[in-house]
């Protein structure tokens, strides 16, 4: 399965980019991974996000989503490769959400598809 990771900016500090790129390796052993790093600039703008993703089915993962085990998302991620579409992923706290994600940080901006 190809997988498209969509983030805002790039881990800064040294254990979250060690854990980054461990997290990386791990997925790259079970698929094709590619990794788009939208600059912090393009936070919010929706549009912006969205052309970075293509056609691919979205998924946004959102400290307000639903909270997946590995187990869960592997199978989750099973499910849309049968669809046989691309899955990009803009990575948050863990938990997958198909709604608008509001900006807890800046509450006047508009939230991120």
């Amino acid at each position: 399965m190809k997988l498209h990771i969509v983030t805002v900016g790039e881990p800064k500090l040294a254990y979250a980019k060690t854990g980054w790129d461990e997290y990386l390796k791990r997925l790259q052993h079970y698929h094709q991974v590619r990794v788009t790093h939208v600059p912090d600039k393009w936070a919010y703008d929706a549009a912006h996000l969205l052309q970075a993703t293509g056609s691919a089915y979205k998924v946004a993962l959102a400290i307000e989503g639903t909270e997946l085990s590995s187990p869960g998302l592997a199978a989750f991620l099973d499910k849309r490769a049968l669809e046989s579409r691309k899955v990009p992923a803009r990575p948050g706290h863990g938990r997958l959400s198909r709604e608008p994600v509001p900006c807890q940080h800046h509450p006047g901006r508009p939230p991120v598809p």
